[in-house]
């Protein structure tokens, strides 16, 4: 096995222009905390870029070593059958599938960043992880510890993983990408999305959590900091204790999953003032525009009670005792009743709903229009 380059760090993004303001700012961040001696081969894959946002990302590599590429993948007109099941995604969140064709023969490790990180520390330890004769390393998602968590067991049978397979959020992936040409992940995840196109959660983590089941190696949560660390207790998070507490309190990389985002006026994150900070110094002035529309407090409070209630429900399936579990909704909820009860509302009008259609899984049925369906945050 060829040992990955200390200085040379080979980055892959995926963008449609919507994002490209907020890439600008994820790799601006990078930047800043990379060491001087190294260099980034950053893999910018989109489809509609125009020229003003290149120029934020321009703007966001000036000055710095970086050999920028801009890569335009080929229309895909399967992700038509697949890119509104559930959560409705864009077609660039399936560019990352196909890294293996699309990037040269030459880059056998890449490191797969989203578009909505802040980098607050450099990124080398994390480029010289080893992966352990596995194809990638990515973090335990906080809140969804397993395949089983959102999906129970007939799903997990359905898609031919054991129940407890440990899933993993798809925001920040190290890849021995010579392993993933050879197993054919992103084939394989992209006839699993396909297939299951109503049942995945999210356009094409899900998909690649299954491909890769058995096959990835956990990073320790500094490097993919997602937002419901600052919701959940230690206890009810799937790292120990002292990995949790550092991630909370250093994170390497800081992930906005939530649906508020720190371009947005209503974003309560703790890091959503240092995000600003690095937008202004690359000319992004939040907020920003669709698709991710601003929002009220009150808006915001609700989806916030939302996902701390899936959030909830999630950990109660991983196996989380439900006294620990119970507050990461609870602690808010009481501060705001009213949108507590609208939450509660909704949620069991949804268990009825399914009730009454039965409630099963089912790889396919005839297709048709999602268009209309709305966004959620993963």
């Amino acid at each position: 096995m060829t040992l990955p380059d200390p200085d040379r760090i080979c980055v892959a993004v995926c963008v449609d222009r919507w994002y490209a303001a907020p890439l600008a700012v994820t790799v601006r961040s990078l930047l800043e905390h990379l060491d001087p001696t190294a260099s980034v081969r950053l893999f910018v894959l989109s489809a509609d870029l125009q020229a003003v946002d290149l120029a934020y990302l321009r703007a966001a590599w000036a000055g710095h070593p970086v050999a920028a590429e801009l890569v335009f993948p080929p229309t895909l007109d399967w992700v038509s059958r697949v890119r509104y099941s559930g959560h409705a995604g864009q077609p660039a969140a399936y560019f990352r599938l196909l890294l293996g064709d699309l990037l040269p023969a030459d880059v056998t490790r890449v490191l797969y960043l989203d578009s909505d990180l802040l980098v607050e520390r450099d990124l080398a330890a994390l480029w010289a992880t080893p992966l352990r004769g596995h194809t990638a390393a990515a973090v335990w998602h906080p809140t969804m510890h397993y395949v089983q968590s959102h999906y129970g067991r007939d799903a997990c049978t359905a898609f031919g993983v054991p129940p407890r397979c440990p899933y993993f959020n798809s925001g920040v992936l190290l890849i021995d990408l010579a392993r993933w040409r050879h197993r054919e992940v992103g084939t394989r995840a992209m006839r699993l999305a396909e297939r299951f196109r109503h049942a995945f959660h999210t356009h094409d983590q899900c998909p690649l959590n299954v491909a890769l089941a058995g096959d990835w190696t956990p990073l320790h949560p500094r490097w993919n900091a997602q937002s419901p660390l600052w919701a959940i207790p230690a206890a009810a998070a799937p790292y120990p204790a002292g990995e949790f507490q550092d991630a909370l309190t250093a994170p390497a990389v800081v992930h906005f999953t939530r649906r508020e985002k720190p371009w947005q006026s209503a974003c309560r994150h703790p890091y959503a003032p240092r995000w600003r900070d690095v937008a202004r110094s690359v000319g992004v002035r939040p907020p920003l525009p669709a698709p991710d529309p601003q929002v009220t407090r009150w808006q915001a409070t609700a989806y916030d009670l939302r996902q701390r209630f899936s959030d909830t429900l999630s950990l109660v399936r991983s196996g989380v005792p439900v006294r620990a579990a119970w507050p990461v909704f609870a602690g808010r909820a009481v501060r705001h009743p009213v949108a507590a009860a609208v939450v509660l509302a909704e949620w069991a009008g949804r268990v009825l709903l399914r009730a009454c259609r039965g409630g099963r899984l089912t790889p396919t049925r005839p297709a048709r229009d999602h268009t209309a369906e709305s966004p959620e945050g993963e």
